[in-house]
């Protein structure tokens, strides 16, 4: 005869498989480190460098970058999957728009990012 489990046992395997979940999507998007994100408007930036981002458009800018590398404009859309795009700008360089980015619907939020 095999014992059916209890409410409560039922309610704290429901609960630690939630918080299993939550850590592991939580811990993925930690591993993605932004350097700035735009709120409609432009970031705060980092290295000379932000994003902007409007109804259904995101574009990078550089003015002058103040460091050579992979700057990266990723897009959050609407409905759809994220977007994103890279160019590689040497020290100094102005770069205005660079890595244009449009969604069919809206944009949620454009992140700024950078790699050497």
């Amino acid at each position: 005869m095999t014992k059916e489990p209890n409410s409560s046992s039922r309610i704290r395997g429901m609960v630690a498989r939630s918080i299993a979940t939550a850590a592991i999507t939580l811990g993925s998007v930690g591993a993605l480190a932004p350097v700035a994100m735009a709120g409609g408007g432009p970031a705060d930036g980092f290295g000379g460098c932000y994003v902007t981002w409007g109804s259904t458009g995101s574009a990078g800018h550089c003015t002058p970058a103040k460091s050579s590398g992979y700057w990266g404009n990723k897009t959050a859309c609407n409905a759809q999957s994220d977007k994103f795009t890279e160019t590689y700008i040497k020290k100094g360089g102005y770069v205005d728009p660079w890595g244009r980015l449009s969604c069919t619907w809206s944009v949620e939020r454009a992140s700024l990012l950078y790699r050497f």
